[in-house]
């Protein structure tokens, strides 16, 4: 090999070494460009394994507080049941004791005519030995 072949050569190396730190450029950019884009997504997951966090805590509060609704619900409904069964109960009372005021009524009256009745012999039988006198 001669000066000239070793010149060729010592400069088509000198461009293919350019070329290779111009592409491991561009390949150390597409390197940083994709730690980028990683960090990125990364940083985008943990917010949004944040978000999905609060929102499980919202859910188990609203399912926490629809089993405490559902336990008062439950409760309510047997409160309710129970003043039904009561509400029953008095009105039953009611009925009896309306049923018993009914017949002191009548037996009231019947007493009130016998007594009319009474007095009106009494004042007829008065009239009468007055006017014997």
């Amino acid at each position: 090999m001669n000066a000239q072949e070793l010149t060729r050569v010592y400069a088509e190396l000198a461009e293919r070494s350019i070329t290779l730190r111009r592409e491991m450029d561009d390949v150390q950019n597409l390197l940083r460009e994709l730690q980028d884009t990683l960090a990125e997504r990364r940083q985008q997951g943990v917010l949004q394994e944040h978000k999905l966090d609060e929102q499980l805590k919202r859910s188990d509060k609203w399912d926490h507080r629809a089993e405490s609704e559902i336990g008062e619900r439950k409760q309510l409904d047997r409160e309710l049941a129970e003043l039904r069964q009561q509400n029953a109960l008095l009105l039953q009372r009611i009925d009896e004791q309306q049923k018993r005021l009914e017949k002191w009524d009548t037996r009231l009256w019947g007493v009130v005519a016998i007594t009319i009745g009474a007095v009106l012999s009494l004042a007829a039988g008065l009239i009468v030995a007055l006017v014997k006198r």
